[in-house]
């Protein structure tokens, strides 16, 4: 009887057995997918580095641009009263329609700190409150995008060679000269001309002016000391080089500044004058307006030195070429002995083939 008892009892333990083992095998790969969810799952708050907005366009709301397509004029540059638009993608709580203040500032929420708006264009603005989302926390890779809805301010903007390149605000119209003082004055490698770029206005399309630097500071004249409203850019250049080479003591490139009109005699002074070898003849190669090759022009030193031969204005980019009297003689199909590396005049020449 007992037998018979534990030959029934037996198969059923089995079964019993086969049953907890397959539901702890289930157990173990809930439990496994479980953990692979939760740790795959990301977080929504990880501070990390924020997404590069650099190469994303900024909005301007003064376009222009030349026939040429050579200039354009630069970004707005946010201000006091401008109401702008913040939208972070997938994360609407932190979107919002925003006016900068009188400080220059505008709030987010949930942002602990305020965000300085003045002076940035949109594009910097939107890496300014990306980088501060990271910083407290509050998304992972943010995705900002800022656009400008009323554009309140007057920026005005000096750059290029001044002292010290700024914007500003243009609480009331002022003179071209006062914007300069405000940037500290020119600097020593100023070229001769600023450019003026103005926004349209009044029905008027954009436009750039060109003023002489020269007589803007030594008597202004009321059509070259001009009225700013704000939203011009002025821009001040570098000044072009003039290169002189071969048979001078101190060959090299010389500036083409503001102070004074550079003409041969002078760019030879500055050059350390001729040396004893040099030859009587020189050339002046002077880039061609209608394309890369150079025009060239003989020059008689002996009687430029004598005041026989009127003194040669020279113009940026010029290349003075001297060559030594013991050379060969120079020929215009012969490149003169200097690099292109040195000067970009230094490539090709045409004219009729003069000697020395």
């Amino acid at each position: 009887m007992k037998a018979r008892w534990m030959l029934w009892f037996l198969p059923a333990l089995l079964m019993y057995g086969q049953l907890g083992q397959s539901q702890s095998r289930t157990e173990g790969r809930r439990s496994v997918i479980t953990t692979q969810t939760e740790t795959d799952r990301p977080e929504s708050i990880v501070p990390d580095k924020p997404r590069d907005l650099s190469d994303k366009p900024a909005v301007s709301s003064f376009p222009f641009e030349t026939e040429t397509g050579v200039l354009a004029f630069s970004n707005y540059r946010l201000g006091s009263e401008d109401l702008i638009y913040v939208q972070v993608m997938d994360s609407p709580e932190f979107s919002r329609q925003a006016r900068v203040t009188a400080e220059g500032l505008i709030k987010l929420p949930l942002v602990k700190k305020p965000i300085v708006a003045s002076g940035k264009t949109t594009a910097e603005l939107e890496q300014e409150i990306a980088r501060l989302l990271v910083d407290e926390g509050l998304l992972r890779e943010p995705l900002v995008s800022v656009t400008l809805r009323e554009p309140n301010s007057k920026p005005v903007s000096v750059v290029g060679a001044v002292r010290n390149p700024l914007v500003f605000q243009a609480l009331r119209p002022l003179l071209l000269t006062e914007a300069i003082a405000k940037a500290g004055g020119i600097s020593e490698i100023a070229g001769p001309e600023a450019m003026v770029l103005v926004p349209e206005r009044d029905g008027k399309p954009s436009s750039v002016v060109k003023v002489s630097l020269k007589n803007l500071l030594e008597s202004p004249d009321p059509k070259d000391n001009l009225l700013l409203r704000g939203g011009e850019e002025v821009r001040v250049p570098n000044a072009g080089r003039i290169y002189i080479l071969g048979g001078v003591n101190r060959p090299g490139a010389v500036l083409v500044n503001v102070e004074e009109q550079v003409t041969l005699l002078r760019a030879l002074a500055l050059a350390g004058g001729t040396t004893p070898t040099a030859s009587p003849k020189a050339f002046l190669l002077r880039p061609s307006a209608n394309g890369p090759e150079k025009k060239q022009i003989a020059i008689n030193l002996k009687k430029l030195m004598k005041r026989q031969e009127p003194d040669l204005p020279l113009q940026t980019n010029d290349v003075i070429f001297i060559p030594d009297s013991r050379s060969p003689p120079w020929k215009s199909k012969t490149s003169p002995r200097c690099s292109p590396s040195e000067t970009p005049a230094c490539s090709s020449t045409t004219g009729t083939s003069i000697t020395s």
